[in-house]
């Protein structure tokens, strides 16, 4: 498990969730992303983005004027959706899809 600090301060929305996501996206399941914000939008959206791409959202505090989100990666490929059902896989682990 790897701890990254992502500096994500000036940034206005959308950009902390996509510096966020792009972060993300080069780590592995299970390592922790500690983003710092100066957007207080950032303290509702990276936490719908971790709910919505199946990440653990560990932490939300502001202090001193920073916003502060920790998460712990979960899945790091987005969900693929096909006919009413979810592809749901962990590109470290992938498997085929089973279409039954």
């Amino acid at each position: 498990m790897t701890v990254i600090e992502l500096d994500c301060r000036r940034l206005l929305c959308p950009m902390p969730v996509i510096r966020v996501q792009d972060r993300v996206a080069g780590l592995n399941k299970g390592d922790i992303l500690k983003a710092t914000c100066s957007d207080p939008g950032a303290l509702l959206d990276i936490p719908a983005w971790c709910r919505i791409n199946g990440h653990e959202v560990i932490e939300t505090k502001s202090v001193d004027g920073d916003h502060l989100v920790t998460l712990k990666v979960g899945y790091t490929r987005r969900r693929a959706f096909t006919t009413g059902e979810q592809d749901i896989r962990d590109i470290n682990n992938p498997q085929p899809f089973n279409k039954s």
